[in-house]
């Protein structure tokens, strides 16, 4: 704990050795972050970059009331989101779920983890988006529609579509694997 308090106080100063050990200890866990919100390693690659500079320029603000991975994390996800509204990403108008969305069959349990992230990557991205902020960071549709511009009705509709073709796309998937 003190060594790592040492060391954000050299980040803070702008002592470039520890910035890169900051780097090196952090980049693993917030490359994940970027990778789910961008369309390929490229992209993550940029956010990860783009996320670190302002990491590293709001380091002192930082006031350890939470989580430092936690704060980091955050700033990697507004940093995407940023992203993608100056992508004007599209979201499509509410509608009903199905009745019959949900199954007790294990899908996912019957396909690679690399399977799954590339089913993943190729949702569109509001649905990628939204269903990165719900189901992986936890917020809820209310502060996505805050944080999206977009209306609670949309968050959830987004979110409904994603699980919809992501579970499409799993059943086409085990369908091919189980032959």
């Amino acid at each position: 704990m003190a060594q790592d308090f040492e060391l954000l106080q050299s980040c803070i100063a702008g002592n470039s050795q520890a910035q890169f050990r900051f780097y090196e200890r952090y980049s693993a866990k917030l490359y994940g972050v970027c990778l789910r919100y961008a369309r390929d390693e490229s992209e993550a690659n940029d956010l990860l970059q783009e996320g670190f500079i302002k990491i590293f320029r709001e380091l002192s603000a930082y006031r350890a009331e939470g989580s430092l991975e936690a704060w980091m994390c955050k700033i990697m996800v507004n940093t995407a989101l940023s992203r993608l509204r100056k992508k004007s990403l599209k979201f499509l108008p509410y509608v009903e779920p199905p009745e019959n969305l949900y199954s007790d069959e294990d899908i996912i349990g019957a396909i690679s983890a690399a399977e799954l992230i590339t089913v993943l990557n190729r949702l569109p991205q509001g649905y990628r988006t939204v269903l990165n902020l719900y189901a992986i960071e936890g917020y809820s549709h209310a502060e996505i529609a805050t944080m999206l511009d977009i209306s609670e009705g949309t968050s959830r509709s987004q979110y409904l579509r994603a699980k919809i073709a992501l579970k499409n796309r799993l059943e086409q998937l085990k369908k091919i694997n189980d032959r």
